[in-house]
């Protein structure tokens, strides 16, 4: 089930984060409003581009690999999980 996130204004200078493409950092977010509360989810990435790019024409596996490689989430199995519960870039009481 979908939570509502709180994203800290540090989101937007996170070094790391900027690297990427845009698209792929609004995946990030959109990802964090699918997970649990432990950041898991599915490895379902037609599942989440319908869940969070139904409309539009985005490579989420692409953007899974990308976020993958900077060390964002990690694979495991069937599930993503996010490295760590990132206090500043999100509310740490909805982590």
């Amino acid at each position: 089930m979908a939570r509502a996130r709180n994203i800290k204004p540090s989101f937007f200078t996170n070094d790391e984060l900027v690297e990427l493409e845009p698209i792929y950092r609004l995946l990030f977010i959109g990802l964090w409003v699918l997970a649990d509360r432990e950041g898991r989810l599915e490895n379902r990435p037609k599942k989440i581009k319908m869940e969070l790019f139904s409309a539009d024409n985005v490579d989420i596996e692409s953007g899974l690999s990308a976020l993958q490689k900077t060390g964002f989430i990690t694979s495991l199995n069937q599930v993503f999980t996010t490295t760590e519960c990132l206090s500043h870039l999100f509310s740490p009481n909805h982590c």
